[in-house]
């Protein structure tokens, strides 16, 4: 029976030397986890400022894209106005140069 005891206390004494060790290695994962918590806390505000940086930047890129459209219709309808002219300017002056022809003849003579 002094054996089985004997036997008995060395497991003890293992299973205790087992605790002490899971123990040791818990308190060095507990300070990993720590300082992973502060890194992971850093990250996820630098994530969220870089997110609203890329929100406002493609605000701003929305922005100008609708201005630039606005002026390319702009300068289309403008185009559009200064061909009209350009018609009307030929025509007048289709009429104006045989006046003109004209009035240099009649100052020859």
């Amino acid at each position: 029976q002094g054996q089985v005891v004997l036997s008995q206390c060395d497991r003890l004494d293992a299973g205790l030397t087992k605790i002490i060790e899971a123990s040791g290695q818990l308190t060095e994962l507990n300070r990993k986890l720590e300082v992973q918590k502060v890194t992971l806390a850093e990250s996820t505000t630098a994530c969220a400022t870089l997110l609203d940086e890329i929100a406002n930047s493609t605000a701003d890129a929305q922005a100008k894209q609708k201005l630039a459209e606005a002026t390319a219709i702009a300068i289309a309808e403008q185009s559009e106005q200064i061909v009209v002219q350009k018609k009307e300017a030929e025509e007048a002056l289709a009429v104006a140069l045989p006046a003109l022809e004209d009035a240099k003849i009649a100052l020859k003579d």
